[in-house]
């Protein structure tokens, strides 16, 4: 859990009863999950490289091509986990859903390019279908 972005934002309800017109401000509270510093931990643990304007783009990891596919898989299951269950009462949450399956899955797709030496990650979603399964049918991404 890195922090959450708490803003105040006051809106103002107007009704009208009757004959009476009434006005109620009230407070509302927007959390957001900071999607910055989401990436910046994507970045440290290996699944994403920074390109020279900033933009973070999936990688390899290197470091589990070794394992077995059901592994990775799970690897990959548990940090997607880890992360939404931590945010999932943000107000971006689709937002971060979104940007975190889309960095995650094609960081998957590309180290098991790499542990079969397909080269090219649209090749290992042709291989595994678009769930990326693994051969042994246990486990799904």
């Amino acid at each position: 859990f890195l922090s959450i972005e708490i803003f105040k934002n006051y809106e103002i309800k107007v009704g009208v009863k009757k004959i009476n017109f009434f006005i109620v401000p009230y407070l509302k509270l927007w959390l957001e999950a900071p999607l910055i510093k989401i990436l910046n931990k994507l970045y440290k643990i290996g699944l994403t490289f920074k390109k020279i304007d900033g933009i973070s783009k999936p990688t390899a990891l290197k470091r589990i091509v070794n394992q077995t596919h059901s592994n990775i898989i799970n690897y990959y299951n548990a940090i997607t986990k880890s992360i939404i269950n931590c945010y999932s009462f943000v107000n971006n949450f689709t937002q971060l859903k979104g940007l975190i399956n889309f960095l995650i899955r094609h960081s998957l797709a590309l180290t098991l390019a790499l542990k079969y030496k397909l080269k090219y990650k649209s090749k290992a979603y042709k291989r595994f279908g678009n769930k990326l399964k693994s051969p042994e049918k246990k486990s799904l991404f």
